[in-house]
C-alpha cells in the first residue's frame, strides 16, 4: 500500500514539474518569436495584436479567478494534497 501511494506522489511531481517547465518556455517564448514570425509572413502585424490581447485576457481571466477564492481555499488545497500523499 504505501508503494501505492509513493508511485502516486512521483507520478504527481512529474506532472507538476513538467506542467511548471512547458508553461515557463512557452510563456518566455511568445514575445521573442513574434517578430520572426511576422517577418516569415505567418502572422500579419493586426493578427499579433489578437495574439497578444488574448494573452493578456488569459492573465486577466486568471487574476480576477484568483481574486475571488474563498480565503480557505489554499489551506484546504494543501490538507488534502497532504492527506492524500501520507
Amino acid at each position: 500500500m504505501n508503494d501505492s501511494r509513493t508511485n502516486n506522489f512521483i507520478i504527481m511531481l512529474t506532472g507538476i514539474l513538467t506542467l511548471v517547465t512547458v508553461m515557463g518556455i512557452g510563456r518566455f517564448s511568445l514575445t521573442p518569436q513574434i517578430p520572426l514570425m511576422i517577418g516569415d509572413g505567418y502572422l500579419t502585424l493586426s493578427g499579433a495584436g489578437i495574439v497578444a490581447a488574448m494573452n493578456y485576457i488569459g492573465y486577466l481571466a486568471g487574476a480576477i479567478h484568483v481574486s475571488r477564492m474563498k480565503q480557505g481555499h489554499a489551506f484546504f488545497s494543501k490538507q488534502a494534497f497532504w492527506q492524500r500523499c501520507s
